[in-house]
């Protein structure tokens, strides 16, 4: 049995063809759109902490870190908080604590990870084992709970009778070790070591 197209079949087929694309485009925008809405809320804040003094403590109840901070603001995006001028203060069972402070952080997963960068100062006061030491740099990546530190930018660390500058470092607190990556220059003055034995001493 032969079929005959007829121009007014022709253009119903053209209108039944233009109405499925249509429709299937208006589906495709509807389904698609609460996906968008949905990731851009994931970055809008869904809490702001302000003039926040908070503490984290280990498993055995002993203080592990303090956070103080003007203003913290909670993004739901991997769980990221950004910082107001931080200020950490990192504990180290048997060790003098950690003084750290930055113009800007942010964390990343909790505490699990931090950026913190203008201005970064880090201060350990002398103790039995150790020198009173300064370090600055533009910025580093802090692992808290590994006791890690990391930075590729210029670094200067400042302890009685030495004055390093590098490009880059690496940093363990919980072993110990201080690891200058390139460009390494050191500038010692033994007077200053001097004094600062015997101020440990004391």
């Amino acid at each position: 049995m032969k079929k005959y197209f007829t121009s007014q079949n022709v253009f119903w087929t053209g209108l039944l063809v233009t109405v499925a694309i249509i429709s299937t485009w208006l589906l495709i925008e509807i389904q698609s759109a609460p996906r968008h809405k949905l990731l851009t809320k994931r970055n809008i804040p869904n809490a702001v902490m302000i003039n926040t003094h908070s503490w984290q403590m280990n498993k055995d109840g002993s203080l592990k870190m303090q956070l103080i901070s003007p203003k913290l603001i909670h993004l739901p995006r991997l769980s990221t908080t950004l910082m107001q001028t931080p200020h950490f203060i990192l504990y180290d069972a048997g060790k003098k604590p950690w003084n750290v402070w930055a113009r800007h952080g942010k964390a990343i997963h909790g505490m699990k990870i931090l950026y913190l960068w203008d201005n970064v100062r880090f201060h350990q006061q002398a103790g039995p084992n150790n020198h009173a030491t300064m370090l600055f740099t533009s910025a580093i990546t802090v692992f808290p709970f590994k006791h890690f530190a990391q930075t590729d930018r210029p670094v200067i660390i400042k302890q009685p009778g030495d004055i390093v500058d590098a490009v880059g470092m690496r940093v363990d607190t919980d072993q110990g070790w201080v690891k200058l990556l390139k460009d390494v220059k050191v500038e010692y003055n033994p007077q200053q070591s001097q004094g600062a034995k015997q101020d440990q001493k004391n």
